[in-house]
């Protein structure tokens, strides 16, 4: 990979009042709210085209660990890769998902804060990942950094989807209330923004969907603790 790919970035930007429209995800019991807000978002950003100005970017992260369940993942679907995650910054210091809230386990699952020198990634420290690079604008870019925050703070309600991510094989995505798996989650928070990269509903939004997708750029593919410890050296610390 080119030396000059990846760089250092600084986001001090400073957090923007919470939207009171994001009540519909979030306080809604309606099993349609998030599709509701979802649909009402596009259309009020219609006017976004890949053509604006985009100086911001948001991160897709794709990974295969090599636990039990994303062995199981990636021989069901055939696919690379079986988990993904969604970051606010190239360094991956702000990365969130669905998944394990103990390393050892799958059974307490949920919101998590994912980085990339502890917990599961540091029990399977070769795994393997693939980084997508997002534009996005300032708008929607401080809108996804709001969203996540409101999310975060209300991680307690939310539950991880198992149900839905054993339908999933059977192409079913039944909508239940403030329950997500790791692609569903991050097919919600792009398209919340109004970043559609796919015409599916999040509900049915695979990892794979962000494979050689023309609005994501592969910026990484690679064993993910090579590229954590290209920013930890430049901050003077080693996590393995």
């Amino acid at each position: 990979m080119d030396g000059n790919a990846i760089i250092r970035l600084n986001n001090n930007d400073d957090l923007v009042n919470i939207s009171a429209d994001l009540d519909a995800i979030n306080d809604g019991v309606n099993g349609n709210a998030a599709d509701t807000y979802v649909k009402t978002k596009a259309a009020s950003q219609s006017n976004i085209t890949l053509g604006d100005v985009k100086n911001r970017h948001m991160y897709v992260m794709l990974s295969m660990t090599g636990t039990p369940l994303s062995r199981a993942i990636r021989f069901s679907t055939k696919e690379p890769y079986s988990h993904c995650s969604v970051s606010l910054d190239r360094e991956l210091h702000e990365m969130y998902s669905f998944g394990r809230l103990i390393k050892w386990t799958m059974i307490f699952a949920g919101l998590v804060h994912e980085i990339p020198d502890r917990n599961v990634y540091r029990l399977y420290e070769h795994t393997l990942c693939a980084i997508y690079e997002v534009d996005v604008t300032e708008e929607q870019y401080k809108e996804a950094k709001e969203y996540l925050k409101r999310l975060w703070n209300r991680r307690k309600y939310l539950s991880y989807n198992t149900p839905g991510l054993v339908l999933a094989r059977f192409n079913r995505y039944p909508a239940i209330p403030n329950s997500y798996y790791c692609s569903q989650f991050v097919g919600l928070v792009l398209q919340h923004i109004g970043v559609n990269f796919t015409e599916k509903n999040y509900r049915a939004v695979r990892p794979n969907d962000f494979r050689n997708n023309p609005n994501l750029k592969l910026i990484y593919e690679g064993e993910l603790r090579d590229y954590w410890n290209m920013y930890c050296i430049s901050d003077g610390y080693t996590p393995y």
